[in-house]
């Protein structure tokens, strides 16, 4: 066995001498972690400690059971589990640069490889109710918010009617798992979609409207770490995972792949954040200036979806998510994440035993002076 891939939650699991790949989050003074709510600048580095210990605290009961009961290995301890964001270890992210530019005080062992896009379109074949209806008239406005529940489906879907009718736009309408669509009467600037492939779709949009959705940061990041934490000696390692998805001007929840999709398709985006690091992508978005400010799932109201699809429409913004567009046409994250591995890839064979169990990374325990 030459390597394994691990998500950041079952990095304490195995005894190998191997390499092992897993996600991590890196961190930085330019932005927060994407699962924190740090708005001072201060805090910013501070910010993935704490989520990173956030974590460990709701794992390291279930690794530590197997590390002593199968590994014969002596339990973590308090709080060293947050050892991922200072670990002096190879990172890389699966997000475009042009989106989120790689910090200044990431080094070289970091890499930031661009998104990863999936190809459904190719095969794919639109009802013709659909195909139709775009053909009827100006190009729509979609609005989704996937698998994410909505509390109140028929209230957000009236005020999507109601905000597609002020502007004057037609809108698709993603029922999702939300259950959104149920109209009273039938509209017919309002088409009412099931599952579509986006790369198919959003190229036919105006804009989106959703939610983005990635549970962490280190979900679109792979990592390579050594294994100290599990019994072994340091070695790299590595992890990737992404999804995509696109329009020309959309809403939606805000995940990293949805958000992908749509600035590939040069939508101009406004994402709803739901939860997880869905703020982080729709202050991305923001800050790139082709989406307006993200509005947060409670505080979605018909003056602030009116709001935003005004913004979406400025010929400013769209030549901005053009620009973004093009920047991104000729990225690979597959192929960047694959270079970057192999650069970083430790071709050295293990050693044949363990090193004695210790943790080559930053413990939160040591500041607390914890056995």
């Amino acid at each position: 066995m030459d390597s394994v891939v691990l998500l950041h939650g079952l990095m304490g699991t195995l005894r190998l001498l191997c390499t092992i790949h897993y996600c991590s989050s890196r961190p930085t003074s330019e932005f927060p972690h994407p699962l924190s709510r740090v708005k001072q600048p201060a805090g910013y580095r501070l910010s993935y400690q704490i989520v990173d210990s956030m974590i460990w605290l709701g794992i390291r009961d279930m690794i530590n059971d197997v590390r002593k009961k199968k590994l014969k290995l002596r339990p973590v301890t308090y709080l060293s589990g947050s050892q991922g964001s200072d670990s002096d270890v190879p990172h890389g992210y699966i997000w475009s640069p042009h989106l989120v530019p790689k910090p200044k005080d990431w080094g070289p062992k970091i890499d930031v490889v661009g998104f990863c896009f999936l190809d459904l379109a190719t095969n794919y074949e639109p009802p013709e109710s659909l195909v139709k209806w775009l053909e009827a008239g100006a190009e729509p406005i979609y609005i989704g918010f996937g698998s994410l529940p909505v509390q109140e489906p028929e209230r957000m879907t009236q005020i999507i009617v109601n905000a597609l009718e002020q502007t004057g736009q037609r809108g698709i309408i993603n029922k999702g798992w939300g259950g959104l669509g149920n109209l009273a009467e039938p509209k017919d600037f309002v088409y009412i979609l099931d599952n579509v492939p986006h790369d198919w779709l959003f190229l036919r949009c105006k804009a989106v409207v959703y939610n983005v959705w990635v549970i962490t940061p280190g979900l679109t990041s792979f990592h390579w770490d050594g294994l100290g934490m599990l019994g072994g000696k340091k070695k790299k390692v590595k992890h990737d995972i992404s999804e995509i998805k696109i329009c020309i001007s959309k809403v939606h929840h805000g995940g990293a792949g949805t958000t992908a999709a749509g600035l590939k398709a040069a939508c101009p985006t406004t994402i709803v954040p739901f939860f997880g690091d869905q703020p982080f992508w729709g202050e991305r978005v923001h800050a790139r200036g082709v989406g307006p400010p993200p509005i947060p799932v409670d505080e979605f109201s018909l003056p602030k979806l009116v709001g935003a699809i005004k913004f979406m429409l400025d010929p400013k913004v769209k030549e901005k998510a053009k620009e973004l567009a093009k920047a991104m046409e000729n990225e690979d994250g597959v192929t960047g994440a694959v270079k970057a591995f192999l650069k970083h890839l430790n071709h050295k064979k293990p050693e044949s035993k363990p090193s004695p169990v210790q943790s080559g990374l930053f413990s939160i325990s040591r500041c607390f002076r914890c056995s």
